[in-house]
C-alpha cells in the first residue's frame, strides 16, 4: 500500500515532538519542497512527493495537537499516495479522510473562466474577490483578505469560522453563498468572530496584517453597540490582546495601536452614532469595556465633546480608574480638567468630580457655576449633588432662574433631594404662572414632582384641579403630568385621587394606573 516504505513510528514520534514546541505544525507545500518554516521536511530525494502534492492542489498542511495516530497515519497515506502517483483527486481523498485535527489547504482547481459556484469545493469560496460590506458588524474587504491569508495558522475552533475545517462546522448557508460578506449576528455568532479575529491577530506574519485584523475586531465591536447582538465577546478578546500578562509584547503593541483608532475618524463617528440618548445597563457595560482599552488619553478626552451625558459619566469612570493612586482616585487630574479652556474637557472634569469625595474640589466647581456653556452649568449641579453648605444652596437657587431648562431641572432635583425650603416658594410661583403653557414637558413634569414632594398636603388640591381639568391651561400634557405630582405626595389621600382620576378620566386612565402600580413612565 501507500505506506509500505514509511517508518510509522518515526513519523508519529516526529510529529509529536514538533507539536511540543509549537501550537500547530504548519507545513508549506511548494513544487520543490515541503517546509516547516524555513526548514525542509521533504526535499532532495523526496522532491517528487512535494511536486506531486503541489500539482494535486496542496498548498498548506496544518496538524493540531491532539490528533490521534490513526488520523496522522491517514495524513501520511494521503501525502505518499498523491506525491507518488501524481493523482489529481486530492480534494476527494481529503474529504474521505474526514480529518478533525488536520487541515489541508487546497488551491482552487477550477479552470473554467466562469465556474459554477455550486461545483466549486468549499475552500474556493474564500478565494472570491471581497465585496463591500452591507450590514452591521461587517468585516471590511482588507480585513477579510488578511484573514484569508492567515486562515491556516488558526487553531481549530476559529478556523471553523472561516470554513477551513469543513468537518468541524461550516458557515451558515447565507454566508457560504457569499463568504466575502460577514454579517455578525445574522450569519455568524459574535463569539465565533471574536475567536477567529483574536487568533488571526496573534498568528499574523506582519505587523500590518495584525493591525488590519485588530482594527476589524474593534470596528465589529463598535458596530454591534446598541444592537440586538452582544459585542461583549469581541471586547473581551480586545482587552486580552491589550493585557501584557496574556499577550506577547509585539502583538500587544500592534493591537494597541489599532485600538487607539477608536478616537479617530471614521471609528469615532461610528461609535458616537451607536450611542443613544438613553442608556441601558448592557450598553453602559459594553462602553465601559471599550473605553477601558489602552486608548491614548488625548483621544479619550476628545471623545467627550460628542458623547451623550450618560456616556460621559462612563468615560469619567474609566479615566478615574486609570488615574488611581494607592487605590484612591486622584483629585489632581480632575482639577486640571476643571481649569481647561475647552468646555467639553471641563464637563468631563465635572463628571469625574461628581465621583470623587474631595473637599478641595468644591471651590473650583463652584467657580464654574456661571459658565457660559450650558452643559458645564448643568454638570456643575450634578457634581455638587452630594454636597451641602450655604454657598452650594445659593448657587442652586440662582440656577433655578437659568436660561436653560436642563439646568433649571437639575436645580429642582437638587432642591427636592435635599429638601431645600427655599425652593418651595419658587415652585409654587411657577405652578400659578399663566405662561406655564409654554414650558416643555420634561421641565413641567419636574415642577409637578417637586411641588408634590416639597409641599405635600398643600399641593394636593392644586394638582387635583389640574388633573381633573378644573383649571384650564393651554398645555395638553399638564393634566397628565399633574398625576406625577400627586404620586410624589405619597399620602393615602393623594393615592385616592389617582384612583379617582383612573376611574373618571378615560384619557388619563393608563397613566394613573401605571403610577399607582409604581411605574412612573
Amino acid at each position: 500500500g501507500p505506506l509500505a516504505g514509511l517508518d510509522r513510528a518515526a513519523w508519529l514520534d516526529g510529529i509529536g515532538e514538533a507539536l511540543v514546541e509549537v501550537p500547530a505544525l504548519v507545513l508549506t507545500v511548494s513544487p520543490a519542497a515541503v517546509t516547516l518554516g524555513d526548514t525542509p521536511v521533504l526535499d532532495g530525494a523526496d522532491r517528487g512527493i512535494a511536486e506531486g502534492l503541489h500539482n494535486a492542489g496542496a498548498r498548506t498542511i496544518v496538524v493540531f495537537p491532539g490528533a490521534p495516530d490513526a488520523e496522522l497515519l491517514a495524513l501520511a497515506a494521503v501525502i505518499v499516495a498523491e506525491g507518488a502517483l501524481g493523482a489529481v483527486d486530492l480534494p476527494e481523498r481529503v474529504w474521505r479522510a474526514d480529518f478533525s485535527f488536520v487541515h489541508v489547504e487546497l488551491a482552487s482547481m477550477a479552470t473554467s473562466a466562469s465556474p459554477d459556484p455550486e461545483c466549486l469545493p468549499e475552500f474556493a469560496l474564500l478565494d472570491r474577490p471581497a465585496a463591500e460590506p452591507h450590514a452591521r458588524g461587517h468585516l471590511d474587504a482588507d480585513a477579510l483578505q488578511t484573514l484569508r491569508g492567515l486562515r491556516d495558522t488558526l487553531p481549530p475552533e476559529p478556523s471553523a469560522f472561516l470554513d477551513v475545517f469543513p468537518t468541524a462546522g461550516a458557515l451558515p448557508p447565507d454566508l457560504m453563498a457569499d463568504a466575502a460578506r460577514v454579517r455578525v449576528g445574522a450569519d455568524v455568532d459574535p463569539s465565533a468572530l471574536a475567536g477567529a479575529l483574536a487568533a488571526a491577530i496573534r498568528a499574523a506574519e506582519t505587523p500590518a496584517d495584525a493591525r488590519n485584523v485588530a482594527r476589524a475586531l474593534l470596528g465589529a465591536a463598535v458596530d454591534l453597540l446598541g444592537g440586538p447582538h452582544d459585542p461583549g465577546p469581541l471586547l473581551h478578546h480586545a482587552l486580552e490582546l491589550a493585557d501584557r500578562e496574556l499577550t506577547a509584547d509585539e502583538t500587544r503593541a500592534v493591537a494597541t495601536a489599532a485600538f487607539a483608532e477608536v478616537s479617530a475618524e471614521p471609528l469615532r463617528s461610528a461609535l458616537v452614532a451607536r450611542l443613544p440618548a438613553q442608556e441601558t445597563p448592557e450598553l453602559r457595560g459594553s462602553l465601559y469595556s471599550l473605553l477601558s482599552l489602552p486608548i491614548p488619553e488625548e483621544g479619550l478626552v476628545a471623545l467627550a465633546a460628542r458623547l451623550p451625558k450618560w456616556a460621559l459619566t462612563v468615560l469619567a469612570d474609566t479615566l478615574l480608574l486609570r488615574e488611581m493612586e494607592d487605590g484612591l482616585p486622584r483629585a489632581d487630574g480632575v482639577r486640571t480638567r476643571l481649569s481647561d479652556p475647552r468646555p467639553h474637557v471641563v464637563a468631563l472634569g465635572l463628571a469625574m468630580a461628581a465621583r470623587v469625595d474631595d473637599s478641595r474640589l468644591i471651590e473650583p466647581i463652584l467657580a464654574l457655576g456661571g459658565h457660559a456653556n450650558v452643559e458645564v452649568r448643568e454638570a456643575v449641579l450634578l457634581a455638587l449633588r452630594q454636597q451641602t453648605g450655604r454657598r452650594v444652596r445659593a448657587l442652586v437657587l440662582q440656577r433655578l432662574g437659568d436660561p436653560a431648562a436642563t439646568v433649571r431641572i437639575e436645580a429642582l432635583r437638587y432642591g427636592v433631594a435635599h429638601r431645600l425650603p427655599e425652593v418651595l416658594p419658587w415652585v409654587e410661583g411657577r405652578i400659578q404662572e399663566p405662561e406655564l403653557a409654554g414650558i416643555q414637558e420634561p421641565e413641567l413634569r419636574a415642577i409637578c414632582i417637586a411641588y408634590g414632594r416639597l409641599a405635600r398636603d398643600r399641593a394636593e388640591v392644586p394638582l387635583t384641579d389640574l388633573a381633573l381639568g378644573r383649571r384650564r391651561i393651554e398645555q395638553p400634557a399638564f393634566a397628565r403630568l399633574a398625576l406625577h405630582g400627586l404620586r410624589a405626595i405619597g399620602t393615602p389621600r393623594a393615592r385616592a385621587v389617582l384612583q379617582h382620576v383612573a376611574a373618571e378620566v378615560p384619557r388619563l386612565r393608563h397613566e394613573a394606573e401605571a403610577l399607582l402600580a409604581g411605574d412612573p413612565r
